[in-house]
């Protein structure tokens, strides 16, 4: 994926940083973003296998860390996965996070 998205012009990177304020995981731990997009806008990514509320809920804390320490805000914050729990769909609609099924489903949108 990451290969794709910069023969297309995008700038593409992981995120990894020790938050040693234990913000995201209420401990002092690494934290890791799998995908920082970057054109006219900023993309924060996450793959997974499989999505559940709790899931949503740490890529949330993930995001808010990376916009309050990067000191830039995400233009979209998006998971994708084959499985999402329907409540974790929902509360990432009520989270504005996005959530796809397929990298490929990124294009049409």
């Amino acid at each position: 994926m990451r290969a794709v998205l910069e023969d297309a012009g995008f700038k593409v990177g992981r995120y990894l940083v020790y938050d040693h304020d234990g913000k995201v995981f209420d401990r002092p731990d690494q934290v890791e973003l799998d995908l920082v997009i970057r054109n006219d806008k900023l993309m924060l990514l996450e793959i997974k296998s499989s999505v559940s509320k709790g899931d949503v809920a740490l890529f949330n804390r993930k995001t808010g860390f990376y916009e309050e320490r990067e000191g830039e805000r995400a233009d979209r914050r998006i998971l994708i996965s084959p499985f999402v729990d329907q409540k974790a769909r929902e509360m990432a609609g009520i989270l504005g996070i996005e959530v796809y099924a397929q990298p490929d489903d990124l294009a049409a949108s």
